[in-house]
Protein backbone atom coordinates (compact mmCIF):
# COMPACT_ATOMS: atom_id res chain seq x y z
CA UNK A 1 0.00 0.00 0.00
CA UNK A 2 1.64 3.32 -0.80
CA UNK A 3 2.42 5.37 1.85
CA UNK A 4 1.10 9.12 2.50
CA UNK A 5 2.06 12.04 4.09
CA UNK A 6 -0.08 14.69 4.23
CA UNK A 7 0.91 18.60 4.70
CA UNK A 8 -1.97 21.29 5.19
CA UNK A 9 -1.32 24.94 5.00
CA UNK A 10 2.27 24.25 4.19
CA UNK A 11 4.56 26.80 4.39
CA UNK A 12 7.53 27.61 2.08
CA UNK A 13 7.35 24.61 -0.27
CA UNK A 14 11.37 24.33 -1.14
CA UNK A 15 11.82 23.05 2.43
CA UNK A 16 8.51 20.77 2.56
CA UNK A 17 10.01 19.20 -0.79
CA UNK A 18 14.06 18.68 0.88
CA UNK A 19 11.76 17.47 4.15
CA UNK A 20 9.85 14.82 1.69
CA UNK A 21 13.20 13.82 0.15
CA UNK A 22 15.40 13.45 3.33
CA UNK A 23 12.76 10.98 4.98
CA UNK A 24 12.42 8.92 1.75
CA UNK A 25 16.38 8.79 1.37
CA UNK A 26 16.39 7.96 4.79
CA UNK A 27 13.96 4.98 4.66
CA UNK A 28 16.70 3.08 2.00
CA UNK A 29 19.54 3.60 4.00
CA UNK A 30 20.74 7.36 3.22
CA UNK A 31 21.71 9.83 5.77
CA UNK A 32 21.22 13.26 4.33
CA UNK A 33 23.39 16.17 6.29
CA UNK A 34 21.99 19.60 5.42
CA UNK A 35 25.02 22.08 3.64
CA UNK A 36 26.00 25.31 5.73
CA UNK A 37 26.09 27.23 2.61
CA UNK A 38 23.43 26.27 -0.14
CA UNK A 39 25.60 26.51 -3.51
CA UNK A 40 27.06 24.55 -6.64
CA UNK A 41 23.24 23.32 -6.29
CA UNK A 42 23.46 21.27 -3.50
CA UNK A 43 21.00 21.20 -1.08
CA UNK A 44 22.24 18.67 0.97
CA UNK A 45 24.34 15.38 0.78
CA UNK A 46 23.73 11.92 2.00
CA UNK A 47 25.87 9.44 3.14
CA UNK A 48 25.55 5.24 3.44
CA UNK A 49 27.91 2.98 5.13
CA UNK A 50 28.88 -0.08 3.52
CA UNK A 51 31.90 -2.35 4.67
CA UNK A 52 34.44 -0.92 3.08
CA UNK A 53 34.05 2.68 2.46
CA UNK A 54 31.54 5.30 2.85
CA UNK A 55 29.53 6.86 -0.31
CA UNK A 56 28.44 10.50 -0.95
CA UNK A 57 26.20 11.79 -3.14
CA UNK A 58 25.25 15.46 -3.32
CA UNK A 59 21.62 16.25 -4.15
CA UNK A 60 19.85 19.21 -5.37
CA UNK A 61 15.37 19.79 -4.91
CA UNK A 62 12.62 20.67 -6.58
CA UNK A 63 9.03 20.35 -5.35
CA UNK A 64 6.63 20.02 -8.17
CA UNK A 65 2.78 20.36 -7.47
CA UNK A 66 0.27 17.74 -9.42
CA UNK A 67 -2.88 18.31 -10.35
CA UNK A 68 -6.45 17.00 -11.57
CA UNK A 69 -6.50 17.68 -15.19
CA UNK A 70 -8.99 20.16 -16.34
CA UNK A 71 -9.49 19.73 -19.67
CA UNK A 72 -10.83 16.95 -21.70
CA UNK A 73 -8.05 16.33 -24.02
CA UNK A 74 -5.20 15.94 -21.46
CA UNK A 75 -8.06 13.89 -19.60
CA UNK A 76 -7.44 11.54 -22.55
CA UNK A 77 -4.02 11.01 -21.81
CA UNK A 78 -3.39 11.79 -18.18
CA UNK A 79 -5.34 11.90 -15.09
CA UNK A 80 -2.87 14.21 -13.29
CA UNK A 81 -0.33 16.67 -14.60
CA UNK A 82 2.84 18.89 -13.20
CA UNK A 83 4.70 21.97 -15.14
CA UNK A 84 7.73 23.63 -13.38
CA UNK A 85 9.79 26.33 -15.00
CA UNK A 86 13.79 25.54 -15.39
CA UNK A 87 16.61 28.09 -16.48
CA UNK A 88 17.79 26.78 -20.08
CA UNK A 89 21.28 26.35 -18.20
CA UNK A 90 20.11 25.48 -14.98
CA UNK A 91 22.23 21.94 -14.68
CA UNK A 92 24.22 22.23 -18.05
CA UNK A 93 27.50 22.58 -15.77
CA UNK A 94 26.68 20.38 -12.81
CA UNK A 95 28.87 18.22 -11.20
CA UNK A 96 28.85 14.24 -12.23
CA UNK A 97 27.24 13.70 -9.10
CA UNK A 98 24.77 15.48 -8.81
CA UNK A 99 21.28 14.14 -8.71
CA UNK A 100 18.12 16.14 -8.73
CA UNK A 101 15.04 14.68 -6.87
CA UNK A 102 11.94 16.07 -7.98
CA UNK A 103 9.06 15.78 -5.41
CA UNK A 104 5.76 15.81 -6.71
CA UNK A 105 2.78 16.44 -4.24
CA UNK A 106 -0.79 16.09 -5.24
CA UNK A 107 -2.84 19.23 -4.41
CA UNK A 108 -6.37 18.72 -2.93
CA UNK A 109 -8.77 22.01 -1.54
CA UNK A 110 -9.64 21.35 2.09
CA UNK A 111 -11.13 23.00 4.78
CA UNK A 112 -9.35 26.53 5.60
CA UNK A 113 -7.07 25.95 2.62
CA UNK A 114 -4.87 23.87 0.31
CA UNK A 115 -4.10 19.93 1.38
CA UNK A 116 -0.53 18.70 -0.54
CA UNK A 117 -0.46 14.61 -0.04
CA UNK A 118 2.64 12.95 -0.75
CA UNK A 119 2.06 9.17 -2.63
CA UNK A 120 5.88 8.01 -3.28
CA UNK A 121 6.33 10.21 -6.27
CA UNK A 122 9.97 10.85 -6.27
CA UNK A 123 11.75 11.37 -9.28
CA UNK A 124 16.04 10.72 -9.43
CA UNK A 125 17.40 12.11 -12.48
CA UNK A 126 21.10 12.62 -12.70
CA UNK A 127 21.98 15.98 -13.19
CA UNK A 128 23.07 15.59 -17.06
CA UNK A 129 19.79 14.05 -18.23
CA UNK A 130 17.81 16.66 -16.72
CA UNK A 131 19.68 19.17 -18.16
CA UNK A 132 19.06 17.02 -21.79
CA UNK A 133 15.23 17.29 -21.20
CA UNK A 134 15.19 20.96 -20.64
CA UNK A 135 16.95 21.53 -23.75
CA UNK A 136 14.43 19.84 -25.54
CA UNK A 137 11.76 21.26 -23.31
CA UNK A 138 9.63 24.15 -24.43
CA UNK A 139 10.97 27.93 -24.33
CA UNK A 140 8.29 30.82 -22.83
CA UNK A 141 9.78 34.12 -21.40
CA UNK A 142 13.19 33.17 -20.91
CA UNK A 143 12.68 29.72 -19.16
CA UNK A 144 11.51 26.22 -20.50
CA UNK A 145 8.63 24.85 -19.04
CA UNK A 146 8.26 20.99 -18.68
CA UNK A 147 5.23 19.34 -18.23
CA UNK A 148 5.26 15.68 -16.45
CA UNK A 149 1.81 13.98 -16.88
CA UNK A 150 1.15 10.11 -15.26
CA UNK A 151 -1.14 7.76 -17.51
CA UNK A 152 -4.87 7.58 -17.27
CA UNK A 153 -4.66 3.81 -18.78
CA UNK A 154 -1.24 3.08 -17.00
CA UNK A 155 -0.63 4.82 -14.23
CA UNK A 156 2.44 2.99 -13.11
CA UNK A 157 3.79 5.11 -16.26
CA UNK A 158 4.48 8.82 -16.80
CA UNK A 159 5.54 10.88 -19.14
CA UNK A 160 7.60 14.34 -20.14
CA UNK A 161 6.06 16.46 -22.51
CA UNK A 162 7.84 18.56 -24.31
CA UNK A 163 5.05 20.19 -25.92
CA UNK A 164 1.36 20.72 -24.57
CA UNK A 165 -1.50 20.77 -26.95
CA UNK A 166 -4.62 19.19 -28.53
CA UNK A 167 -3.64 15.99 -30.69
CA UNK A 168 -0.90 14.49 -28.66
CA UNK A 169 0.00 11.27 -28.01
CA UNK A 170 2.04 8.61 -26.22
CA UNK A 171 3.64 8.09 -29.93
CA UNK A 172 5.11 11.71 -30.49
CA UNK A 173 8.61 12.09 -29.86
CA UNK A 174 7.68 15.25 -28.19
CA UNK A 175 6.13 12.80 -25.47
CA UNK A 176 9.14 11.38 -23.64
CA UNK A 177 8.84 8.27 -21.11
CA UNK A 178 10.57 8.63 -17.51
CA UNK A 179 8.75 6.13 -15.84
CA UNK A 180 12.71 5.50 -14.73
CA UNK A 181 12.94 8.08 -12.56
CA UNK A 182 10.29 7.02 -10.37
CA UNK A 183 11.89 6.10 -7.27
CA UNK A 184 15.24 5.89 -8.92
CA UNK A 185 17.24 5.67 -5.65
CA UNK A 186 19.84 2.58 -7.53
CA UNK A 187 20.96 6.03 -9.25
CA UNK A 188 22.56 7.33 -5.88
CA UNK A 189 24.76 4.13 -5.86
CA UNK A 190 26.14 4.72 -9.20
CA UNK A 191 26.96 7.99 -9.12
CA UNK A 192 27.83 8.78 -5.54
CA UNK A 193 31.34 9.06 -4.65
CA UNK A 194 33.74 6.89 -2.04
CA UNK A 195 35.81 7.08 0.65
CA UNK A 196 37.36 3.31 1.40
CA UNK A 197 38.40 2.63 4.92
CA UNK A 198 41.96 2.75 6.35
CA UNK A 199 42.82 -1.10 6.84
CA UNK A 200 44.92 -0.40 9.65
CA UNK A 201 46.54 -4.36 9.14
CA UNK A 202 47.63 -3.04 5.73
CA UNK A 203 51.46 -1.91 5.97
Amino acid sequence: MTEKSRFKNAGHQEILGETIAKLEFFKHGWNPYTRFLDHEKIDFVVRKNTKRSVLYADIQVKKVTLYRVAEKWQSEMFDVVAWRFFGKDDFRDANPNLAVALVFVHQDQGEGGSVYEFEGDLFIFKASELSSLIDRGIESKGKVKMYLGRSKQDPSRWYWCREWRKGMSFGDESVIEVTHARGNLELLDEIAFCHKFVDSKTP
